[in-house]
């Protein structure tokens, strides 16, 4: 126990989350509360402290609270559930599961805009009592009779209380239960969690009080006025609503407004995410393909009722509106106040935090800043510490490679730009070579944390190298934190293809303990030759299913690098290719000068894609190399070394590094002028380091 009074358990590597939630308390007047994270389906972070009332009552781990507009989230997961089991159809109209609410020019609203808060419905119509909101169909029926705020679909605004009523009551015409009974025996009960929209009597001991903030956002009405969207949304229906005492009667807490009553803690929410994108306790709730279409953006930029930018996939709420500091690809719901729950699937966290003391700032809640920041500088800390071989001294050069230290594919460059006065530096990627694997899944944004730790550490911005895998590696990290980096070179890397990923088929296949269980001195012959022979079959030549066959037998037959490889092609094998979050929009935007380098003899990665990248990335320069090959030893090397080194030398020498426009990708000639060395027969012996002969 802290002299503050914060009880529970850290896991190592994640203190600065701790002392962020101490400090919440120590200088953010804090009075009770918890916060709880989840990595790869385990806590490893379960915090609570304070007092859960006026009266000192402690708070225990036991303890819940009301949660606002987490709720949402909540509730929009029950949606889903039904979405999987083909009860519900995001694309068929509200009114064809519930007919009521068809009447005045509501008939073609389909649930996805009530689920993105599209579907103009914001404010609730009508003249309603308390008792009649809390008993539920007479604030349903009023719903259904009203007209839309604004044309349906052409704007988004935070349906701040109608967003429940509506998917609340899309559940009950499709299943017969109210939404908090659905929740019950669907989500909380199964998953084990402390979770209510209406709180049973015999749970009301243990719910703390909320701390109401001064003025909060009762004086919106007076503000703006009562008639206004934003008044009417905000202390609605009927101006019955204020952030006040109110959220603590009895009668509030156990009806059900599953968009703003749920019941719960910290741990019970971050579990909840946790099992959004993986596996918890043996069970996982939503697919994977339900989870990436939920977050995906459906309304983004101005919001007719909160007046900001905001942000929302189905359902959840989506950076930066989520949250200051949750990374891209993150989803979840805050609660008025400073409740907040949210995943971010490539990090491979979930995160809940409550608090009884409610607060507005105008600039974030510095508590809810302050605790995300902890999860990502316990990640950072978390992070392998990658091994490294360094050459030369002079201005920095991070080079990446799929088998990282045990490849000799650096050696040569590493030693041509030391005597131009540059400075080497080649990483293993966590999970391949020497650096262990971290406890996440291999994604791209985990596998580019060393490499931006290495380059912050560096006493100016390096340029960065990757050959293959370590090429997509070296762009992620580049887009993820381009003021550590001066230039990227990205040599026939992965990348998602536009329209179809070239290693998706293969890599949903692979399953890792197949790989374990390989005896490889028996194996080789087999993969060697199936390798020759998609290599030599003429219509399988250019085929992408077959070439990533290909890579696949080469990674495989690699005992040092196959377990990694397996779990880093299935990531990157769903590595987003467009939309928001798509590789292509981002690197469309790329902050730094980016070169992408593509061999015509290269059979395991398609120069076809040198030009749709061309297309695509007009501001990208693109080489292409005659004889360039991943699986030749020899010469090819020495060919790329002089490349790589033209190309950093000559951004080293230039006042400023413009992007040149590609026409015809122009060809850098080679500097060995000899046919590489041939492949190796698809009979020969299994080299006695264990590694893909060539493929060094």
């Amino acid at each position: 126990m802290s002299p503050i009074g914060i009880h529970g358990h850290v896991a190592p590597g994640f203190e600065p989350l701790r002392e962020a939630f101490e400090a919440n308390f120590s200088k953010h007047e804090d009075t009770g509360g918890a916060c709880c994270l989840y990595l790869g389906g385990e806590p490893v972070v379960d915090l609570w402290g304070g007092v859960a009332d006026e009266t000192g009552t402690p708070w225990t781990r036991d303890t819940v609270q009301l949660v606002f507009s987490a709720t949402k989230g909540v509730t929009a997961i029950c949606a889903h559930l039904l979405v999987e089991r083909g009860e519900l159809d995001l694309d068929r109209p509200i009114a064809d599961y519930w007919p009521e609410f068809g009447e005045n020019g509501k008939g073609e609203i389909p649930v996805r805009w009530a689920l993105s808060h599209k579907a103009g419905l914001a404010a609730v119509d009508g003249d309603l009592t308390l008792d009649q909101v809390l008993a539920w169909d007479p604030v349903v029926r009023a719903i259904a009779a009203q007209e839309p705020n604004w044309p349906p679909g052409t704007a988004h605004g935070y349906h701040a209380r109608s967003f429940g009523w509506i998917v609340g009551e899309i559940v009950r015409r499709i299943t017969g239960r109210s939404l908090g009974r659905f929740l019950a025996d669907e989500v909380a009960g199964p998953l084990g969690l402390d979770l209510w929209v209406g709180l049973p009597a015999n749970e009301r001991a243990r719910c703390a009080r909320i701390v109401p903030p001064s003025g909060g956002l009762a004086s919106v009405a007076s503000l703006l006025g009562a008639g206004t969207l934003t008044a009417r949304v905000m202390s609605g229906p009927s101006g019955l609503f204020a952030y006040d005492e109110m959220w603590n009667r009895d009668d509030i807490l156990a009806a059900e407004m599953p968009s703003s009553n749920g019941v719960t803690n910290a741990r019970s929410l971050a579990k909840l995410y946790a099992s959004l994108i993986g596996e918890v306790e043996g069970r996982r709730l939503l697919r994977a393909d339900t989870i990436e279409a939920a977050r995906t953006p459906h309304a983004v930029g101005s919001d007719k009722v909160l007046f900001i930018p905001s942000s929302y996939g189905l359902g959840f709420m989506l950076p930066p509106a989520l949250a200051p500091g949750c990374a891209p690809g993150s989803f979840g719901h805050p609660g008025a106040g400073g409740t907040l729950a949210f995943a971010d699937p490539e990090s491979g966290v979930a995160f809940g935090f409550v608090t009884t003391r409610m607060r507005f700032d105008l600039t974030g809640d510095p508590r809810g800043t302050g605790l995300v920041d902890g999860i990502y500088r316990s990640l950072r800390r978390r992070a392998p510490v990658a091994h490294r071989r360094q050459w030369g001294l002079g201005r920095p050069v991070i080079a990446l490679h799929p088998l990282g230290l045990e490849s000799s594919a650096f050696v040569g460059v590493g030693e041509a730009l030391a005597r131009k006065g540059m400075r080497t530096v080649a990483l293993d990627l966590p999970g391949f070579g020497r650096t262990p694997a971290p406890e996440r899944p291999l994604t791209p944004a985990v596998l580019a944390e060393p490499v931006i730790s290495a380059a912050r550490e560096m006493s100016e911005p390096p340029d960065v190298i990757g050959i293959s895998m370590g090429g997509r590696v070296a762009l992620e990290a580049a887009l993820r934190a381009p003021e550590a980096f001066r230039s990227v070179v990205a040599i026939a890397p992965y990348l998602p293809w536009l329209r179809h990923r070239t290693l998706l088929q293969t890599a949903r296949m692979l399953d890792p303990r197949i790989a374990e269980m390989l005896p490889l001195e028996h194996a080789w012959p087999v993969l060697r030759w199936l390798a020759a022979l998609l290599e030599s079959t003429p219509f399988l030549r250019d085929d992408e299913v077959a070439q990533a066959g290909v890579r696949f037998i080469y990674h495989a037959a690699c005992p040092a690098t196959r377990a990694a490889f397996l779990s880093a092609a299935r990531e990157l094998a769903l590595d987003e290719a467009v939309g928001e979050r798509g590789l292509w929009t981002r690197l469309a935007s790329i902050e730094i000068p980016a070169t992408f380098v593509w061999g015509e003899r290269d059979q395991l990665i398609s120069p076809a894609y040198a030009g749709p990248v061309a297309r695509s990335l007009p501001r990208a320069r693109q080489i292409r190399m005659p004889c360039l090959a991943h699986w030749w030893n020899g010469p090819h090397h020495r060919c790329l070394s002089g490349t790589l080194v033209d190309l950093l030398h000559e951004s080293a020498s230039a006042e400023e590094r413009p992007y040149t426009t590609p026409g015809d990708l122009p060809t850098r000639p080679c500097l060995v002028e000899r046919e590489p060395e041939p492949a190796p027969a698809a009979d020969a012996p299994l080299p006695a380091e264990g590694k893909a002969h060539g493929y060094r």
